[in-house]
């Protein structure tokens, strides 16, 4: 199981970080579109975990693929990868 409070954290930041993007970036889009889905899991009243872990997992594929990118610029700093591998047990 993941932990939902973790994850509702780590999403508020990272849309926060997103929404600072001012350039247009291909992986954005996808990226603000997972964070959505994984909001709207979030509100249910049972939360599907593999749900959650499958948007988790999509999210850090775009932000390892994102580091060549304005978007990697942006969140360079951040340790989104390190700790989305650790909510979803691969870290």
């Amino acid at each position: 199981m993941v932990d939902l409070k973790q994850v509702a954290e780590l999403i508020a930041t990272l849309e926060r970080d997103l929404r600072g993007v001012k350039d247009p970036d291909p992986h954005l889009q996808k990226l603000l579109d997972e964070v959505e889905t994984i909001k709207n899991v979030l509100k249910s009243p049972s939360p599907k975990h593999p749900w959650i872990r499958e948007s988790l997992g999509t999210i850090k594929h775009a932000l390892e693929h994102a580091a060549e990118s304005v978007l990697g610029e942006v969140i360079k700093d951040a340790q989104y990868v390190a700790q989305i591998g650790r909510i979803i047990g691969l870290g």
